[in-house]
């Protein structure tokens, strides 16, 4: 018997919508679904019901799951289920801490991990996770550990990764190292003043990992300050450093090259230079009493050494002399760079465990003492040792003036915020900016 509808309305009709919203419905129940299992895994845990074995881990009792460990790690599945697996219920654990195998079961369990830890902590659960090959696990520590290397803890890193055989995670450490330590003058002060030990066998990897022409004078260098405070700390004589040196087995080098091992500087790289984009000129600043500092924030977006700073030079003199208006006059200031103690927080805690601080903390200043400048014209300020700026991180650069300069006018005028991945941000009491640019070396 035909319907007494048409054909095209007795099916049901399926809108892109409705098809649409069936499958976000049905995105959301698996997720809800997911997070449940993990509720219920994580429960089970925390519960110690019906548990299989039983780690000892420093005095800690751990109390798990055979079937459910199994399932994340292979080595886990060939302890308990292999053809040679484990016959005892109780286990011992003696290369790893509690804290962190805790961590390990709480990512097996409910897939989570800790959102704060410290560099050794993430390292020491990154190792765990590779001697259970669990990828995932792995995956995620690297990229914790990538984002928290700074040029004051990649030396630990290295020596940890070395003594530990994490190869994956030695590449990761060793590239940031070269890429934003190695060819950073600063990293090599900090490193002379604030020593670090590593071993020989981390030095071995530093030199094994950098063979190319492009860092083998750093390299050097960096051997050479190595064996200088080894020198030191051992309590031998500076004759000794050749005998260290020769102990490592440098690989072959020129007679040129090996003039670094006599503490020659390491060579300056040719650095970059930004200007930003001029708008209009605004109101000269001057220098008196009360406004003899000139204040400009930068942040950037990667690694990069600041070897110097472009701004403008001062307005020639309104003075009539008896011959000739002077073309030439001498610069005398003094710049300071700082970082807030907030802005700086991840990094110190990750090497003290301190609580940031409202104060701002100087980390770099510099003296222009008598440099000869012509007037009106740009203003090159250059320094040797490189300051690392770290991406995403606001500093504060301070120029200020002695006595001598009140009086002196310098022009300013409306630039751009944004070049090359450099942000400029201008303090609003000022009219415009005297900063133009900067000079640096790309680290990353």
């Amino acid at each position: 018997m035909n319907s007494i509808f048409p054909s095209s309305l007795s099916q049901p009709v399926h809108s892109p919508q409705t098809k649409a919203a069936q499958l976000a419905f049905q995105l959301l129940d698996n997720a809800t679904m997911n997070a449940q299992f993990s509720r219920r895994f994580e429960q089970l845990l925390r519960s110690e019901k019906y548990y299989d074995c039983v780690f000892h881990i420093g005095g800690a009792q751990l109390k798990c799951h055979k079937l459910i460990l199994s399932t994340a790690s292979p080595v886990f599945e060939a302890m308990f289920y292999g053809p040679i697996r484990e016959q005892q219920k109780e286990i011992d654990i003696l290369d790893i801490g509690a804290e962190t195998f805790q961590m390990l079961l709480n990512f097996i369990y409910a897939g989570v991990m800790p959102v704060s830890l410290s560099l050794e902590e993430a390292i020491e659960l990154y190792y765990c996770a590779e001697k259970y090959l669990i990828t995932d696990l792995t995956n995620t520590c690297l990229l914790a550990i990538a984002r928290k290397l700074r040029y004051t803890n990649i030396l630990p890193a290295l020596e940890l990764c070395v003594c530990m055989d994490l190869r994956d995670l030695l590449e990761v450490c060793m590239s940031f190292f070269n890429r934003c330590c190695l060819n950073n003058p600063q990293f090599m002060t900090s490193h002379k003043s604030h020593y670090v030990h590593v071993s020989k066998e981390c030095v071995k990897a530093i030199i094994a990992a950098n063979n190319c022409a492009k860092t083998r004078k750093q390299v050097l260098w960096f051997v050479y300050e190595w064996c200088q405070q080894e020198c030191h700390e051992l309590g031998l004589q500076q004759e000794d450093c050749a005998v260290i040196i020769n102990d490592l087995q440098l690989p072959a080098y020129s007679d040129e090259e090996c003039e670094v091992l006599k503490l020659k500087t390491p060579q300056r790289h040719t650095c970059n230079s930004i200007e930003r984009s001029y708008f209009k000129a605004c109101r000269p600043f001057t220098v008196d009493q009360d406004t003899h500092e000139w204040t400009v924030f930068v942040k950037c977006n990667r690694f990069i050494a600041l070897h110097g700073l472009i701004i403008y030079s001062r307005l020639s003199p309104l003075t009539h002399y008896a011959f000739k208006l002077p073309s030439e006059y001498s610069e005398n200031l003094h710049i300071e760079i700082l970082a807030s103690a907030n802005e700086r927080s991840d990094e110190v805690s990750d090497q003290e465990g301190n609580a940031a601080i409202s104060a701002e903390t100087l980390l770099w200043q510099h003296n222009v003492i008598k440099q000869l400048t012509r007037y009106n014209c740009d203003m090159n300020i250059e320094w040797d040792e490189g300051l690392l700026l770290t991406p995403d991180i606001e500093y504060k650069i301070k120029l200020m003036w002695r006595t001598d300069a009140y009086g002196s006018e310098y022009p300013c005028s409306l630039q751009s915020d944004f070049v090359d991945g450099i942000s400029f941000r201008d303090e609003p009491m000022h009219s415009g900016s005297l900063v133009k640019g900067l000079r640096f070396t790309n680290l990353m």
